[in-house]
C-alpha cells in the first residue's frame, strides 16, 4: 500500500495586524553558505522571548531551521516596538547590514521606538534561562 500524504499548512496568525510587539534583527555568526550569503534575518512577534527560543532551538523561519541545521549561531542584534507593519517597511528598504550594530556602528532607524541594548539583554536572559 501506498503511503498517504498530507499536504501541511500553514497556520496563519490569529494575532490582529494592529497588535505591537517586537521587530528583531538576528545577526547569524557566519553567512548560511557560499551561494546564499545571508546573514540577518528580520522578523516579527508579539512574544520576543518565546520567538528568540524557538529560532534557537531550531523551530523558527525556514532561514533560522537552516543555519541551526548547519550549526550556525545567531545573536540578537536589534530590537524596535512595533506593529508589523514596521517589519515589512524595514524589509523592503533591504538594508539588514546598515542596521546591523554588529556589521556597522550603530546607525538608528530615526522615527521607531526602539529598545535599548540593557532592555534588548533582559529580555533574551529570560529565555536563557
Amino acid at each position: 500500500m501506498a503511503a498517504l500524504k498530507v499536504a501541511r499548512r500553514r497556520r496563519r496568525s490569529v494575532i490582529p495586524w494592529e497588535a505591537i510587539g517586537h521587530v528583531y534583527l538576528l545577526h547569524f555568526d557566519r553567512p548560511i553558505s557560499r551561494r546564499h550569503t545571508c546573514q540577518h534575518y528580520l522578523g516579527w512577534c508579539t512574544d520576543l522571548t518565546a520567538r528568540i527560543w524557538q529560532h534557537w532551538l531550531g523551530r523558527g523561519s525556514r532561514l533560522t531551521r537552516v543555519a541551526y541545521q548547519r550549526g550556525i549561531g545567531f545573536t540578537v542584534a536589534r530590537v524596535w516596538r512595533g506593529r508589523r507593519e514596521l517589519e515589512l517597511k524595514l524589509k523592503a528598504r533591504h538594508e539588514s547590514p546598515r542596521l546591523c550594530p554588529i556589521c556597522r556602528e550603530h546607525v538608528p532607524a530615526q522615527g521607531y521606538d526602539e529598545l535599548t541594548p540593557a532592555q534588548i539583554e533582559a529580555k533574551v536572559a529570560l529565555f536563557l534561562r
